[in-house]
């Protein structure tokens, strides 16, 4: 079982990256955290597949905690996102040579996170694909697409099931 934490100073930007993650790879486990000492504390404690981290925070910021976290020894990928620092400001502070960190500027679409999450996460994410979506067709030429079955739930408003 995949365990993702998702930190951003901005609560509702973690639930939107929260539900993205839940909606494509249900199977894995998404907890949120707000500051970069509930991170640190969580990263700790939850020991988290992988760490989606905003660098521009309140208090701690995301490139502090990232090298707190692998001062420490802590080697888990992580996908870093902001609508300020730039790829290039990454690249020449040394951040990105690492390979297990990805970046992400502001705004990016919830299939391309998903489809890196599917990346960093082969081996532990079995995919449960909608037909048609965006960001299968690499992911799906790796792995068949598993679908389940919906259990019938009755329309709302008072209309009848179907017949047998």
């Amino acid at each position: 079982m995949s365990k993702v934490l998702v930190v951003d100073d901005c609560e509702g930007t973690c639930t939107i990256i929260a539900e993205f993650v839940t909606r494509d790879i249900p199977e894995a486990i998404v907890s949120t955290a707000t500051d970069g000492e509930e991170t640190l504390r969580r990263v700790t404690e939850d020991q988290p597949s992988l760490l989606i981290l905003n660098i521009i925070m309140g208090g701690k910021t995301g490139l502090e905690v990232l090298d707190e976290m692998r001062a420490d020894g802590c080697d888990i990928p992580v996908i870093l996102t902001s609508g300020y620092v730039t790829r290039e400001e990454l690249v020449s502070r040394g951040t990105l040579d690492d390979e297990r960190v990805r970046f992400f500027a502001k705004p990016f679409t919830g299939d391309e996170l998903v489809e890196a999450v599917r990346e960093i996460l082969p081996g532990e994410v079995i995919p449960l694909l909608p037909c048609g979506a965006s960001h299968t067709a690499r992911v799906t030429r790796r792995r068949p697409a598993v679908t389940r079955k919906r259990k019938w739930s009755p329309p709302r408003f008072g209309t009848r099931p179907p017949r047998k």
